[in-house]
């Protein structure tokens, strides 16, 4: 799939692939494809390229790609502007931007300037104190002017610089709108969630008779949110944003819906139990979501894939103290694998090991234990599904009284061979069922 499109006159398409180190153009008369890539740009040898994910062509058919770029010479500081084709491919030109930016999105007019939306290196960093999304350079980069005041930092709402042009009505309209700079706060490079947060404040009601809008800045808050670990009140924007805009709400689940699963690795890993919790129940409503999405909008999330939300649910679902609805999920979860007929293993393994602990946690330890040791067997030694297969077989020769002086022998041949014991976890659990069967020793047998 493409990143990014443009239509030019004669009816030509121009198209920038999605690894954005290529560019296509389709000619309608002889319906042939030319392509090029960025490969040939000087800076490509010099330097580290981050291209965007936009371009523009100018009247005379050349390609206009925005980038930021960092120089591995010491002492090099960051760079923006545009890598310049001609119309047939051809390398032209580099211009650089006398302003450090990132060039998101761009357009040029009939006099050859460069229109770019950014917010300015300087603003972010305190130098400057006027916030502006849209900025004009000339054809060797040189700023003209900066315009359309960012609505958080603007007093009156209105641009200081008034340019006219029809190819900025485009990108002036966007950047009104306020989710423009909610996107930019977001990007990576800027780090600003909570600043994207406050130019998003209100914006359903200023904007409630634009729906694409509304659904834009729904998915810009839903990224703030979850860059800002507020992952509950993130899934429930994304019950509104399923209702303003359901054809492009997926791909926003699925990244929230890998946050809350690394979240609950994290909070397991500190011993954050009340965390876990609360976190898993959020993420095994929105993975049942994401599993009704993809069953309504069918292709749109590989099988595979699917496979793979319906296992993080139930894990989430037994996270969340939820075991006998868990374990009935990891069947239906073995169910799907069946039908598969690709390799995935990996999934497998998580399915045998989540119906494992599910039978654990609801009191069937001589269910669960030949489970795990089958998977111990199976497993590479000291894998973290090693591991957790380990944990689970010793939890159950506790649970079901075998000998305790077998159990602290296996914990104590573990802990010499591997002192981390498969990290904080794991180790947690192994301490635990240490302290366990040592109080059920007999008061003249030695421990050691």
């Amino acid at each position: 799939m493409p990143c990014a499109v443009k239509s030019l006159p004669g009816g030509d398409l121009v198209f920038l692939a999605q690894d954005r180190w290529e560019i296509h153009r389709f000619v309608r008369a002889s319906e042939s494809l030319a392509s090029f890539g960025l490969h040939s740009v000087p800076e490509s040898a010099r330097a580290s390229i981050q291209v965007k994910g936009d371009f523009t062509v100018d009247g005379a058919g050349s390609v206009y790609v925005p980038a930021n770029w960092f120089e591995w010479q010491h002492g090099s500081t960051p760079k923006a502007g545009v890598f310049v084709f001609g119309a047939d491919g051809r390398y032209l030109r580099t211009i650089e931007f006398a302003m450090q930016c990132s060039p998101e999105k761009i357009a040029v007019d009939s006099n050859g300037n460069i229109l770019v939306l950014s917010l300015d290196a300087a603003y972010l960093k305190g130098r400057e104190k006027r916030c502006f999304l849209l900025h004009k350079f000339t054809k060797q980069g040189i700023l003209v002017g900066s315009f359309s005041a960012c609505p958080m930092a603007s007093q009156n709402g209105k641009a200081e610089f008034a340019v006219p042009g029809a190819a900025l009505s485009a990108l002036r309209e966007e950047a009104d709108r306020g989710h423009v700079l909610a996107n930019l706060l977001n990007l990576a490079a800027v780090g600003k969630p909570g600043d994207a947060l406050a130019a998003l404040e209100g914006f359903e009601q200023r904007f409630a008779r634009c729906p694409p809008a509304v659904g834009q800045a729904l998915r810009e808050r839903i990224v703030a949110l979850r860059q800002l670990k507020q992952l509950g009140e993130a899934r429930r924007v994304v019950e509104q944003y399923l209702k303003t805009d359901p054809e492009r709400a997926g791909p926003v689940m699925v990244r929230l819906l890998e946050a809350m699963h690394a979240e609950v690795a994290d909070a397991a890993d500190r011993d954050d139990s009340s965390t876990v919790r609360e976190i898993a129940d959020e993420a095994a409503n929105l993975a049942r979501s994401l599993l009704d999405w993809s069953r309504a909008h069918e292709g749109r999330i590989s099988p595979l894939d699917q496979l793979t939300i319906a296992i993080w649910r139930a894990a989430a679902v037994l996270l969340a103290g939820r075991a006998e609805e868990a374990l009935g999920l990891y069947d239906d979860c073995a169910g799907m694998a069946d039908r598969l007929n690709e390799e995935h293993k990996s999934q497998h393994i998580e399915i045998r090991l989540g119906r494992a602990e599910s039978l654990l946690a609801i009191g069937k330890p001589a269910d669960a234990l030949p489970l795990f040791a089958a998977l111990g067997r199976e497993l590479s030694e000291e894998s973290p599904a090693w591991w957790r297969a380990l944990a689970g077989q010793l939890q159950c020769h506790t649970a079901l009284e075998h000998d305790p002086l077998e159990i602290l022998r296996a914990i104590e041949q573990r802990r010499f061979l591997a002192p981390e014991l498969g990290g904080p976890r794991i180790r947690r659990m192994l301490e635990s069922i240490d302290k366990t069967n040592r109080s059920r020793l007999p008061p003249t047998t030695p421990s050691r």
